[in-house]
């Protein structure tokens, strides 16, 4: 009698300790599935942010030939421009000199004006 009352104390005993491993067997079930679902999440958000790195390197990738581009077009404005401002320059050059030759032309007129005068003087 005593053996089967330890019998069933070991049985009881067994079932309460097969009942708690049934237990952890579930909250390590529900974890690892939680787990997979967060894995499966992380891979998808690697996936995204990977894509949007390939995504990113293209458009610095465009916009640095754009901006080679637009440095390629001031560096060609800014030859253009000194250009420019040496022609401005000899054309104000020129400008400053047709005023002094039409000074000196004036003064050789009104020279010739004072010598045919004296001339005309002289003659008559």
């Amino acid at each position: 009698l005593k053996e089967l009352h330890q019998a069933r104390s070991q049985l009881t005993q067994s079932a309460c300790e097969q009942q708690g491993l049934k237990t952890q067997i579930q909250e390590l079930s529900a974890a690892l599935k939680s787990s997979e679902h967060r894995q499966t999440a992380n891979r998808a958000a690697a996936d995204r942010a990977e894509r949007d790195l390939v995504e990113l390197k293209e458009r610095l990738r465009q916009t640095e030939g754009a901006q080679s581009s637009v440095l390629s077009t001031v560096v060609d404005l800014t030859q253009q421009l000194k250009e420019a401002r040496a022609e401005a320059t000899l054309a104000a050059e020129a400008d400053r000199r047709v005023v002094t030759l039409k000074a000196a032309k004036a003064e050789a007129e009104a020279r010739v004006a004072q010598l045919e005068a004296a001339q005309s003087r002289h003659l008559a």
